[in-house]
């Protein structure tokens, strides 16, 4: 709704904004960069920066560049200077929450300086949900914006545990219990591997597998076998030269038994 053309004039007036309100709209994802909108909310006296989740080919790809990238933050402690939390992170949502940051950072500070008293709070859904954390930790580095706080909405497993437990004063996380998405990760899948490989089952699991695979290595030797042997290869043809076969004894030997027959005239004669 907040990036659809047809429905920008409905958001617009749901939520009271008027073009002015709106300080930044990017509507078309590209790989690791993806949608968003900056909003200023009158209401809430926040200026709101939305990201969309994944619906698009290119937003999946950035999904799927899930390789583990090192991710550090500097927390600020009151009365204890500040630490740094090191730890790793989702590769794409990484440099897509760093690209949103380049794109918004500017704009926001602009905003803040003219409006002091407003905060900033980053919400995201499901894959958006997971750069917006993201983003939060690199924009409260940020002194103007150190504000910035984030609700995200059934979050993707994006970062390592020590990094997810220093955001729980600035990141609120919205999950459903049977949502796959925020559980489903690297730790969990491997855990899930393991559990299913000690289980009962996990010899059955085996063999079925196998013999999965011998079934398939031996359609694939007969697909080959009836490619080289036309014959094989269609029933039809074998009945076609079965046909030719009957229709070509028959000539013959009709052909014996005309020859046949002149003989016994010439020897009556």
């Amino acid at each position: 709704m907040f990036f659809s053309k047809e429905h920008y004039e409905v958001f617009l007036e749901f939520g009271g904004y008027g073009q002015n309100d709106i300080l930044i709209r990017k509507s078309k994802a590209k790989l690791m960069k993806p949608a968003f909108t900056v909003v200023r909310d009158e209401s809430t006296r926040c200026f709101l920066l939305f990201i969309r989740g994944a619906i698009s080919v290119k937003d999946r790809l950035t999904a799927a560049t899930a390789a583990e990238v090192p991710f550090h933050h500097v927390v600020s402690q009151e009365g204890r200077g500040s630490c740094i939390v090191v730890g790793h992170a989702h590769c794409g949502m990484v440099a897509a929450a760093r690209w949103v940051a380049d794109q918004a950072i500017p704009c926001l500070r602009r905003a803040i300086e003219q409006f002091p008293d407003y905060k900033i709070k980053i919400i995201g859904h499901s894959m958006g949900a997971a750069i917006a954390a993201i983003l939060t930790y690199i924009l409260r580095e940020n002194k103007k914006l150190s504000s910035s706080s984030c609700i995200a909405f059934g979050p993707a497993a994006c970062m390592s545990w020590d990094l997810a437990e220093s955001s729980k004063d600035f990141v609120t996380t919205v999950v459903n219990k049977n949502d796959l998405v925020p559980s489903f990760g690297k730790v969990s899948a491997s855990e899930l591997r393991t559990k299913v490989m000690a289980s009962s089952w996990a010899p059955g699991l085996q063999e079925h597998i196998q013999q999965k695979r011998l079934l398939s290595f031996i359609n694939h030797s007969l697909d080959l076998i009836r490619s080289y042997i036309p014959f094989v290869s269609s029933p039809s043809s074998k009945v076609a030269d079965v046909g030719m076969l009957r229709s070509c004894t028959t000539k013959a030997g009709m052909k014996h038994s005309k020859g046949v027959h002149k003989v016994v005239k010439k020897h009556s004669a």
